[in-house]
């Protein structure tokens, strides 16, 4: 009895699941449908290139800002520090680099100042990785205008 019941439910979904298929394959799509969809991408496109170039744009500026004041910084540690005099050693007097090379070494890696370094080079890093990103969207606009210059 069972298995009867289930055999008629499985009959009357391939019956349901044939008509539905023959109905669409009876609808036909507009003419216009693929401009509209194409039309439709392109505008989509170039909404996300410009978002991303308005996102990226103050990052980059904010980055550009801040660069100069870390570089400051930096040179300022660095003096204040003495390492810059301990580095003007291995040039000026390579004798002594040559007697007291480890101990010049650890002198050197004990005045760098770390934090001041740091601090420069995640700022350079933020601002080249805007730049590059800014870049290859200002180049996608350019490109993307060339492509589809009649919308």
């Amino acid at each position: 009895m069972h298995q009867k019941c289930l055999n008629q439910r499985i009959n009357y979904m391939n019956n349901n699941d044939l008509r539905l298929l023959s109905e669409s394959l009876t609808v036909k799509a507009p003419n216009d449908l693929p401009e509209k969809v194409m039309a439709r991408i392109i505008k989509e496109r170039r909404i996300f290139i410009f978002r991303r170039i308005f996102i990226f744009a103050p990052l980059l500026l904010l980055a550009g800002a801040f660069l100069v004041p870390t570089f400051n910084f930096l040179t300022v540690s660095l003096h204040s520090s003495g390492f810059i005099q301990f580095f003007s050693l291995l040039f000026s007097d390579f004798l002594m680099v040559m007697s007291y090379g480890e101990n010049l070494g650890n002198l050197l890696l004990e005045s760098l100042p770390v934090i001041s370094l740091s601090l420069f080079l995640s700022v350079l890093l933020v601002f080249v990785l805007a730049l590059k990103i800014m870049l290859k969207n200002i180049i996608a606009v350019f490109t993307f205008s060339e492509k589809f210059n009649h919308n």
